[in-house]
């Protein structure tokens, strides 16, 4: 159970600009928000596609996340049920995959996740307890490796970002940056 002063602290430490109220609102005693390393969340699927419904890939949404030129705070919360003793992401396959690559890097230790109002995991077809997931495209997890050690010697990793359209970083599933599981 979240308090009042927990949420402040994970807002401050995940760059949030929450208003008082507001915080109460999403953080209070009753809310269904957790502080969760991503390796804490398991994949429901047991693969992914390289990019996102409205063509963004995944390598370049890495390069702007891990470059600061996207915020993660900036995405939706992904959603998450407890099953057999474990927490599985119920939305959001690809971002948490994103997010295991940017904990595995140091770029980040926790996100914030939703836990979700529904009992079931849709489209649960993972094969190896949600473990690991594979990408659908050839050399996504290679091009990853590579964003991170270009970040990691300072380099500009924006190279990578060659979306077709840029994202916004106001409203994420409002402009098609959706990887809702449905498509998955």
């Amino acid at each position: 159970m979240l308090t009042l002063s927990v949420c402040f602290s994970l807002a401050r430490r995940n760059r949030m600009s929450i208003p008082m109220h507001l915080a109460y609102q999403r953080c209070g005693p009753y809310s269904p928000l957790s502080d969760l390393r991503p390796s804490e969340i398991r994949y429901s699927q047991d693969s992914i596609s390289h990019k996102f419904r409205d063509g963004n890939f995944l390598t370049s949404t890495f390069a702007q996340l891990i470059s600061g030129k996207l915020k993660v705070t900036s995405l939706p919360n992904i959603e998450y049920i407890g099953k057999d003793g474990n927490f599985y992401v119920t939305s959001g396959n690809r971002r948490l995959f994103l997010y295991k690559h940017l904990e595995k890097a140091g770029f980040l230790s926790t996100i914030i996740a939703s836990k979700s109002s529904s009992s079931e995991i849709p489209n649960f077809t993972t094969e190896c307890n949600g473990q690991h997931v594979v990408c659908r495209a050839p050399n996504v997890e290679d091009q990853i490796k590579k964003i991170v050690e270009q970040w990691k010697k300072g380099e500009d990793v924006t190279i990578w970002e060659a979306a077709p359209e840029p994202p916004s970083t106001r409203n994420f599933a409002s402009n098609g940056w959706s990887d809702s599981d449905s498509d998955d």
